[in-house]
């Protein structure tokens, strides 16, 4: 089988959803309700799920159709990382699982959905995507979107409690933190994006005019219309969900910001100093977790304060940390590269 060398735009792209979701977590637990974080942060933050989804679905589409892999690939693939989504819920969180529908989950289920769905012999696929994005702001409204969603701990007791709760099975349609509408249209997305990357193009680069224009037209679109919401104050601001609810206006702004993102690297796309930040793109989902665990039993035990200045300081020094935990991994690839598809796939290197 032919050898295909990694995209360094992708990866440097994984660097940057990391890098905003890192600041946007790290604000959280810095800042509070009554002491919030600039909201640059938190529009920052807002990239990061769109960027994650739509790459995961991009890189299923490469992974089938370069390196020829299975369905029961992607099967496994998802389910281990669902089941680094019950970890992270249940030694983390110390919630129960499968409840408020963490990114893991959503692109844990999407993986599989994403290869049967470059699998569709009709031209009209396109269709399934601009469908979910459409039903979006329907079922917000038909079914409900709660302020928060259900976290219950493993003690029985009740994290938050609202006055609109929803049940988990319209955390998963709807109003979880990532439920499948709209994200999976995101996922499904990322499958045309390579497509066009891939496929149409003569080589897998973005850094002509015609893509700086539509990210242009698409962000502007989507900052018009982002209005168009009911105006009501976003309940979820607090936990860093500047983009909960997922409106049309916001998940039009995405695209246009991640076809811009990939425009701007792409028109260098080997500037030495893409290569050391690409490691942190290698390894996302053992970065994910880390992350996770340095803030829930470091950061978050250690440090209280809430300046501007000191939250830099601090995401600055965790950054660092997590880059060198990047290194790390990579390092144990090399030395494992062998080793069983598992350990490959949490630690990035089963594509």
């Amino acid at each position: 089988m032919q050898e295909y060398k990694r995209d360094q735009t992708v990866d440097v792209l994984r660097f940057l959803a990391i890098f905003v979701m890192v600041m946007g977590h790290t604000a959280v637990y810095l800042f509070s309700k009554n002491s919030p974080p600039p909201r640059f942060v938190e529009y920052a933050g807002g990239i990061a799920p769109p960027l994650f989804v739509l790459l995961s679905g991009m890189m299923v589409a490469y992974s089938a159709a370069k390196k020829n892999r299975p369905f029961k690939y992607f099967l496994l693939r998802g389910i281990v990382i669902l089941f680094m989504g019950v970890m992270i819920d249940v030694h983390i969180w110390n919630i129960y699982p499968f409840m408020t529908v963490d990114i893991l989950y959503l692109i844990g289920i999407s993986i599989p959905v994403a290869f049967l769905f470059c699998r569709l012999q009709f031209s009209g696929k396109w269709l399934i995507v601009v469908a979910i994005f459409l039903l979006t702001p329907v079922l917000q409204k038909t079914l409900g979107y709660s302020d928060y969603p259900l976290e219950i701990y493993l003690d029985g007791t009740i994290a938050r409690h609202v006055a609109n709760q929803t049940s988990v099975l319209n955390h998963w349609i709807i109003d979880g933190w990532f439920p499948i509408f709209p994200w999976l249209g995101m996922a499904l997305l990322g499958t045309y994006f390579y497509e066009i990357r891939y496929r149409r193009l003569p080589k897998p680069n973005f850094g002509k005019a015609v893509y700086l224009y539509a990210a242009l037209v698409l962000f502007i679109i989507g900052y018009l219309i982002w209005p168009a919401w009911d105006g009501t104050i976003n309940p979820r601001l607090e936990s860093g969900g500047v983009f909960m609810p997922p409106t049309l206006g916001y998940l039009v702004t995405s695209i246009g910001v991640i076809l811009l993102l990939f425009f701007i690297i792409d028109l260098k796309p080997t500037l030495p100093i893409y290569k050391p930040l690409g490691v942190l793109g290698e390894s996302a989902l053992v970065i994910y977790g880390a992350h996770l665990f340095i803030l829930k039993f470091g950061i978050k035990q250690i440090f209280e304060k809430r300046e501007l200045i000191y939250f830099l300081a601090v995401f600055s020094g965790f950054f660092v940390l997590l880059i060198l935990i990047a290194y790390f991994v990579r390092l144990v690839k090399i030395r494992w590269k062998d080793k069983p598809l598992i350990l490959r796939i949490i630690l990035g290197g089963g594509k």
